[in-house]
């Protein structure tokens, strides 16, 4: 079975796993990055969660990977790796967005 298979449409991360949209906001504040400075979505198949969290001015930048059940519920390195890289986009964005604002 291919990891897309049986995939429901894209709901919010709170709604479908509070636990791993948890697990989410904790890492990201590691970084100073507060739950609503990323639009967290996933769509829930049989095998896993497809995670797309979004970030920046107007949520314009997207990050997508699938996690199974299994390496959700571990909290996986590949896991933590993820959301360590998404971080560090998301707080470039952020900084890149307000160097922009505040230009003259």
């Amino acid at each position: 079975m291919k990891r897309n298979e049986g995939i429901q449409k894209e709901k919010p991360l709170r709604i479908i796993s509070p636990h791993l949209y948890n697990t989410i906001v904790s890492e990201l504040e590691i970084y100073n990055i507060h739950s609503y400075d990323v639009l967290m979505n996933g769509n829930k198949g049989e095998e896993g969660i497809q995670i797309t969290l979004q970030f920046g001015e107007d949520y314009a930048h997207q990050e997508t990977k699938f996690f199974s059940f299994k390496e959700i519920e571990e909290v996986a390195d590949d896991f933590i790796q993820f959301i360590k890289k998404v971080a560090e986009t998301c707080k470039e964005a952020m900084i890149a967005d307000y160097f922009k604002m505040m230009a003259p």
